[in-house]
């Protein structure tokens, strides 16, 4: 028998991981047990839960310099689990759609989460200063449009 048919049909215990697409729109419950226990687990003894890992981002350790606008955005971005479920429902609802239409949907619908991952223009790095519009160097944040690299 299908092992997800059953869990599906049927409320049992199962195991489950997420994200992921399968039990989606069942909204599982978790069963929460003490926090890990090293010292128990070396001796065989598995009466806790290991600890949940973290999302990390691992990117190219010239990124910053090559591009510190994408840099910048990458460090902010943090994507909730909520935000990956949402999208995962989307997707089960809407099957025939690509992974970027559902994507694009949903950044479209929620521009206040990730809207603040954005660099301003006015985000100089290490070598630049603040520019107007007409490209003349200013010293206020109020009279600058965006940075430029500061001439030798």
């Amino acid at each position: 028998a299908d092992w997800m048919g059953l869990c599906l049909e049927n409320r049992v215990l199962q195991y489950w991981w997420q994200p992921e697409i399968s039990f989606i729109n069942v909204d599982p419950a978790r069963v929460v047990f003490p926090p890990s226990n090293p010292k128990q687990s070396s001796l065989g003894i598995f009466k806790t839960a290991t600890d949940r890992l973290p999302l990390i981002k691992y990117v190219y350790n010239g990124l910053k310099a090559a591009s510190q606008g994408v840099y910048s955005f990458l460090k902010r971005m943090a994507v909730s689990m909520e935000a990956v479920e949402t999208m995962l429902k989307d997707k089960k609802l809407n099957a025939d759609d690509s992974d970027e239409t559902v994507a694009c949907r949903w950044l479209r619908q929620h521009e206040e989460e990730w809207t603040p991952w954005v660099p301003s223009a006015t985000e100089c790095v290490a070598g630049q200063g603040l520019v107007a519009k007409n490209g003349s160097y200013v010293l206020s944040l109020l009279n600058a449009s965006g940075c430029q690299w500061c001439r030798p």
